[in-house]
């Protein structure tokens, strides 16, 4: 999506026109906002807002994530980024941490103290319903566009972006179709707009073309077959636990062999599964390098087969990343 026009009460003049631009990889790195503030019906006569987006693809999220956001050359707020994103630096340093519920949406803004956030008298706190439309509160009030499932929300738009489409939480749906076949075992899956095939409760999909709860799922049969590969006690893997070494202590690889010093990730065989296993591994490599660690090349190389819930899946090794989908459908 490079351009939206916005013409709210269909007179034909336009209110608001927002232009995005991306780069190699499919990662959002600008907006420019025009809008109509002296209601004129002219957007020619407007400044238009320009926000830069500093993105660091090489996190522990294993997600592409904004770490800057610049408004017209001037830096406006910084993210602070570990595990997921925890906190936003505003203008003039104002810290603002994120609390988060069990589906990973922002909850309410406290600050640096601990203090619940107010502003205009009204406290930092949100609500949603499943699919991520807002209870009692107006997303264009809130400080932070970190909202459903922490993911950047577009007020003027009502759209959330992730990453590879744009979600709308009044339909359900993505912006475009989703470019896999689907699995005739997984009928859900043959849907081409739905959002995480329709079950919001229980998945997420910050790649926007991913179920993560189908992930788990698929993680999850991965790591038997490499537990019946690898049987303790000959072998000691951890399996996403905290690694618990130097320098590495709250790194939680897929596959962590301390046997014999290797390590590999699970990511979904898809454009941006494969965006997010270069950040991990190469995160990897700095957290595990100097202590020994390496990939493991060679486990999975063939092609093999399991089932995640009732699914078929195929994986295979790809540099130290295995690499799966659906028999059906590329997740």
């Amino acid at each position: 999506m490079s351009l939206v026009e916005i013409d709210s009460d269909g007179n034909g003049d336009l209110e608001s026109r927002l232009e995005y631009e991306y780069n190699d990889n499919g990662i959002r790195t600008s907006q420019t906002e025009t809008t109509d503030t002296d209601e004129d019906g002219d957007l020619g006569d407007e400044t238009p807002q320009r926000t830069d987006y500093l993105i660091d693809e090489h996190n522990p999220t294993g997600y592409a994530q904004v770490l800057e956001e610049w408004l017209n050359g001037t830096l406006a707020k910084t993210y602070t980024i570990g595990h997921d994103v925890f906190a936003e630096a505003a203008a003039g340093g104002v810290i603002r941490r994120l609390l988060k519920d069990g589906h990973g949406s922002t909850r309410m803004l406290v600050d640096a103290l601990g203090m619940p956030i107010t502003d205009g008298g009204t406290i930092q706190v949100f609500r949603f319903d499943a699919y991520g439309n807002a209870i009692a509160f107006n997303p264009a009030l809130a400080l932070t566009t970190l909202l459903y499932n922490s993911e950047q929300f577009d007020h003027l738009t009502g759209l959330t972006y992730l990453r590879a489409r744009y979600y709308d939480p009044n339909t359900g749906r993505f912006n475009r179709l989703d470019p896999f076949a689907g699995n005739m075992r997984d009928p859900q899956s043959l849907h081409k707009l739905l959002f995480v095939d329709g079950d919001p409760i229980n998945g997420i999909d910050p790649t926007g073309f991913f179920t993560q709860a189908f992930g788990y799922l698929a993680e999850a049969a991965i790591t038997t077959d490499h537990k019946i590969d690898f049987p303790f006690p000959l072998f000691n893997v951890s399996y996403g636990a905290w690694a618990g070494l130097p320098g590495a202590f709250t790194a939680k690889p897929d596959i962590l062999n301390f046997t014999d010093f290797e390590y590999n990730e699970i990511k979904p065989l898809s454009p941006s599964g494969i965006l997010a296993a270069t950040a991990q591994m190469a995160l990897r490599e700095i957290q595990f390098g100097p202590l020994g660690f390496e990939p493991d090349p060679d486990w999975a190389k063939i092609p093999r087969f399991t089932v995640a819930g009732t699914v078929p899946i195929m994986y295979f090794n790809l540099y130290g990343v295995i690499c799966g989908r659906s028999r059906g459908k590329g997740q």
